[in-house]
């Protein structure tokens, strides 16, 4: 019987000779054996998560990352099918937890099980996979733990004793980006039943609850989508236009021809395509609090984005679904994507504490790693006059910075000789410094990156110049040393 425990997050960070620095996660393991396994179920047929996604499917994404995993499709899918879970979603946490298996503590181990404690040496990524499945439906989802964010409270707990970075604050933020770029939904992840009360995706003819339901939902052939904006309507006839890092609305409007009033509670609209150069959100909100009565017409509202390395146009699906499941025909919108060259998206921040020397008046040295994803149309590199630089663009109270900076106002070099596009990019330096905060950007000669700056606090501001990074980061500081 294989041991699966609430685990919690810490780091530490290893140097190699190749680059700077590079960071990694361990995790470790708490609380006691579980005293058994879940019995499995037979694999499920028609579920929400396997109508969704294929094997073939897994693997390019996988591929597309980088992963060595990349290849252990059909393990994913036997393993989701036997335990009734989203086999994305153990895709999504090993990405959070070892990016795609890149970085592990042990053999197979992508996703920190009893790392660094009480490692688990899987035998093969199919064995590790399989564990990691019956472990989340045996000690999470056997307890109502259906979400990302209710999984997060006992795999990577908020404050624990071994976290002192805060690392665990962001792994909902992570799961769910990679869950949500694999079409998933970081609210649904239990693929075996809605509530505790029925199986997902059975067709009407053979799900009598569903055929039962049938009448009371329905709607209209679909009009065309027009954007949510303040502005004139589009033309029926013109597509939505997303560019990468910049998500924009999809509006879906059906009327209501069922005997049922529609509620943000009781109808959602589902995407059902798998199209990875339109990437957003796997679900569409009825845009109405007083809900959506027979004949009146309701409105989806989805954001999308691009995520490519090249301009284009591509069908989006949905589907309108009820309490009983999908209604109705399935719904179509095209989409046009553009992909500026130079855009950088989903910054990540680690931290871990610096050696600070032998000089106890030395102010706190911290080591810092951002992991920054491609979204554009150009390869990055890391040599020459088109090279890519993390660059200082803001700072805030007292000075920060490190002598090793190779410029005044340059944190750091690339790692990676080059980043393709919807590849990640490393970026390690030091600061020393207390009460201060930066905010960078990511710059190519004297052109700088579209997308969000990442910004950095170390210690106190005062509330003005904690405002003006808050400004420069659309209200957020990624990341705080204390």
């Amino acid at each position: 019987m294989h041991r699966t425990t609430p685990r919690v997050r810490t780091i530490a960070l290893a140097f190699i000779a190749c680059v700077a620095a590079c960071l990694g996660s361990w995790s470790v393991a708490l609380g006691a054996e579980s005293s058994s396994p879940a019995t499995p179920t037979a694999a499920a047929t028609g579920t929400s998560a396997t109508a969704a996604t294929s094997a073939g499917q897994l693997d390019a994404y996988l591929a597309g990352k980088g992963s060595p995993m990349a290849g252990s499709g059909n393990a994913l899918m036997a393993s989701g099918g036997r335990w009734q879970i989203d086999p994305r979603l153990i895709v999504a946490i090993a990405g959070a937890e070892s990016n795609f298996g890149s970085i592990t503590c042990a053999p197979f181990n992508a996703w920190g099980y009893g790392c660094p404690n009480g490692p688990y040496d899987f035998s093969s990524w199919a064995d590790g996979i399989d564990t990691v499945a019956q472990g989340l439906r045996t000690n999470y989802l056997s307890e109502g733990r259906v979400s990302v964010a209710l999984i997060n409270l006992k795999y990577a707990p908020l404050g624990a004793a071994n976290d002192p970075t805060g690392l665990n604050n962001n792994w909902t933020a992570n799961v769910s980006r990679f869950l949500i770029e694999l079409g998933g939904d970081p609210n649904d992840i239990d693929t075996g039943r809605i509530g505790g009360t029925r199986l997902l995706g059975l067709p009407p003819a053979l799900d009598p609850v569903a055929a039962a339901a049938s009448s009371a939902f329905d709607f209209e052939e679909p009009v065309a989508a027009a954007p949510a904006s303040t502005g004139d309507e589009a033309d029926a006839t013109e597509p939505l236009t997303v560019r990468a890092g910049a998500p924009e609305p999809l509006v879906v409007e059906v009327q209501n021809t069922g005997s049922a009033t529609w509620t943000s509670s009781n109808v959602r609209l589902r995407r059902t395509d798998l199209e990875p150069r339109v990437v957003g959100a796997p679900y569409g909100a009825l845009d109405s609090a007083e809900g959506v009565a027979p004949g009146e017409t309701g409105r989806f509202i989805v954001p999308l984005a691009a995520s490519g390395a090249s301009d284009g146009s591509a069908r989006t699906t949905w589907q309108l679904e009820g309490p009983s499941g999908a209604f109705g025909s399935a719904i179509e919108r095209e989409v046009a994507f553009e992909v500026p060259a130079f855009v950088a998206a989903d910054a990540q921040v680690d931290v871990a504490p610096g050696n600070g020397g032998i000089n106890p008046d030395a102010a706190p040295l911290s080591t810092v790693v951002v992991h920054v994803r491609n979204a554009g149309s150009t390869t990055w590199t890391r040599d020459g006059d088109e090279a890519v630089q993390l660059v200082a663009r803001l700072a805030a109270g007292q000075p920060l910075g490190h002598e090793a900076w190779p410029g005044d106002m340059v944190a750091a070099r690339m790692l990676e000789r080059t980043t393709a596009p919807g590849e990640t990019a490393s970026f390690a330096f030091r600061v020393r410094g207390v009460d201060g905060g930066i905010a960078f950007r990511l710059a190519r000669g004297d052109v700088y990156a579209s997308g969000h700056p990442i910004v950095l606090q170390v210690g106190a501001l005062t509330p003005d110049e904690l405002a003006r990074l808050e400004a420069v980061g659309d209200g957020d500081v990624d990341v705080t040393i204390s």
